[in-house]
């Protein structure tokens, strides 16, 4: 037996249910691209001004060249805008369907992910559909395909997660190459993979072949920036500099680890000693998540920066609505409810609030209400216990 085989139980749900699983995903995942609507207004100078999305398109008008012209680390960001432009459409028709189709691609995958590591099919599609409630890493890219990036980033991270608990590392480095193409986001797979060796004691036999499988990545991370000379841009010392002091910022912490992940993010306490058996055979999942964390200190949007922590945080979720909401149909409802409203916003979306603080005050009471149905299950449980 591999070596490298994942830490929880292949699930044994049988393949109808799945199917059905899957098509009912699907159908959401349209209904979620109607519901994040499009991004408009995309000629208004002050748009261009403050939205990533000019360079982007800048990108993929110069498709099948590579862009030169733009500054990093945009222009470092190559495969989504590239992909794009490669597409007879509209630059926005062509960002829009590859954004639609990657989220599907992400939708599928992720549900396979979570069957495969014991999850029961309808608890994997339950957490398949609490993750396209969440607006900044799903509902955004949808919104304004010209971040496909930020969906295909979440893709790859499903295929690399997959590929490290199994030890495949050729479809690893494959993943990690595309990922160099992508974000540097990817990257933190490396030194997570090295972590998840050495946890299941295989690091002094397996290292190598991490290392291999990393070469790819690494040389085409070296030759983009070789071939692309960015007329300006933001050094990464300097990026640092200045968004380091998320860190002593209340406002910045509480995007970052409170509303990233609402009407959930209470969860892992309500549970806690599920949420400290995950982690416990999983040290490689806390590196990540600190890794991420790190990461967004280089960035601005604090939230969609958030978005790759959801490979280590919906999977526990997915462990805990398995094992503290099975047969609890009316609080599964009531937390369906709370995720669709957290869905809602000021700032973007298909149906926009009036008020942004109308976006807060809508989140976090879902977040109490999901917390309180969270709560009432585990004192329910207690008191059938004993």
């Amino acid at each position: 037996m591999n070596a490298a085989r994942p830490d929880t139980e292949e699930a044994s749900a049988p393949q109808a249910p799945r199917l059905l699983h899957v098509a009912l995903l699907l159908a959401a995942c349209a209904g979620m691209v109607h519901h994040y609507g499009l991004i408009d207004n995309l000629d208004s100078p002050i748009e261009q001004r403050s939205r990533d999305y000019v360079r982007y398109r800048a990108m993929a008008a110069a498709a099948p060249r590579i862009a030169v012209e733009v500054e990093s680390p945009y222009s470092y960001r190559i495969l989504g805008p590239y992909l794009a432009g490669l597409l007879p459409f509209p630059d926005l028709t062509s960002f829009r369907v590859l954004a639609i189709a990657f989220s599907a691609v992400l939708v599928v995958g992720f549900y396979l992910f979570l069957c495969r590591y014991g999850i029961p099919g309808s608890a994997a599609a339950l957490t398949v559909f609490f993750l396209m409630c969440n607006k900044f890493f799903f509902g955004f890219s949808l919104w304004n395909p010209f971040q496909i990036n930020d969906v295909l980033t979440l893709c790859l991270l499903v295929l690399l997660y997959w590929a490290m608990l199994e030890g495949r590392w050729a479809v690893f480095g494959l993943a990690l190459f595309l990922g160099a193409l992508t974000r540097e986001t990817a990257a933190l797979m490396i030194p997570v993979a090295f972590v998840r060796l050495a946890e299941s004691r295989t690091l002094r036999r397996d290292w190598w072949k991490v290392a291999v499988a990393a070469l790819p990545a690494v040389a085409a991370y070296i030759a983009i920036r070789c071939i692309v000379h960015p007329l300006k841009g933001t050094p990464l010392s300097e990026a640092f500099g200045r968004y380091v002091t998320k860190l002593v910022s209340p406002a910045s912490l509480f995007h970052l680890l409170v509303s990233s992940s609402w009407p959930f993010v209470l969860f892992p306490f309500v549970f806690y000693e599920t949420s400290l058996k995950f982690f416990r055979g999983r040290k490689y999942a806390v590196v990540y998540l600190v890794l991420v964390f790190a990461s967004t200190l280089f960035g601005a949007e604090n939230e969609r920066l958030m978005g790759p922590t959801f490979i280590v945080f919906y999977p526990l979720l997915a462990v805990m609505i398995r094992d503290h909401f099975q047969g609890r149909r009316g609080a599964l409802a009531l937390l369906c409810a709370c995720a669709f409203a957290s869905t809602l916003s000021a700032s973007f979306g298909a149906y926009k609030l009036p008020h942004a603080w109308l976006t807060l005050a809508l989140a976090g009471s879902a977040t109490l209400i999901a917390t309180g149905a969270a709560l009432w299950c585990r004192l329910s449980a207690a008191r059938a216990g004993g």
